[in-house]
């Protein structure tokens, strides 16, 4: 039998992710972040969400380079009350990714993407469902100040 196995592209990874916030931020009826979770009692993706990665039986088997990133999100911002960070998978494809999603008290948020063995696939900034991909210590120095990069703020209605 012949594995006819082939891992999925980054851009089709990004797509499926950012295709799941569109899904998510797709009914303009909502009128923001917090009235979708009152009324949908979730955020992005968390018909994706793991067991809390908080829980250390739930980190078991957890690719390391994801465990970091969900901790580096809970640090900075769980722990200073400033939103939530959860652990999700999604196949896309025949490839099983693991991703970090995290999001604030207001509509924006951040999305670090990692394959089984623990490889990063993407680090997004998000607001609602538009997503700039981009390098991984440049994303996350937007934590400290919560800024919006240039470019994903052109991509949001004035």
């Amino acid at each position: 039998m012949v594995n006819d196995f082939q891992p999925m592209t980054l851009d089709a990874i990004h797509q499926a992710y950012q295709a799941q916030l569109q899904q998510f931020y797709g009914d303009q009826s909502l009128a923001d972040e917090a009235e979708r979770l009152l009324l949908t009692g979730s955020g992005p993706l968390a018909d994706y969400a793991m067991p809390s990665l908080s829980e250390p039986e739930n980190r078991e088997g957890m690719p390391e380079a994801m465990l970091t990133a969900y901790d580096y999100y809970r640090e900075h911002i769980v722990a200073k009350d400033l939103g939530s960070a959860y652990g999700v998978t999604l196949l896309v494809g025949e490839q099983i990714t693991f991703a970090v999603v995290v999001t604030t008290d207001g509509d924006d948020g951040w999305l670090e993407v990692y394959d089984i063995e623990g490889q990063q696939l993407g680090v997004a900034r998000t607001c609602f469902d538009k997503v700039l991909w981009g390098d991984c210590a440049e994303m996350r120095s937007l934590v400290s100040t919560s800024a919006l990069p240039a470019e994903l703020e052109a991509q949001l209605p004035s």
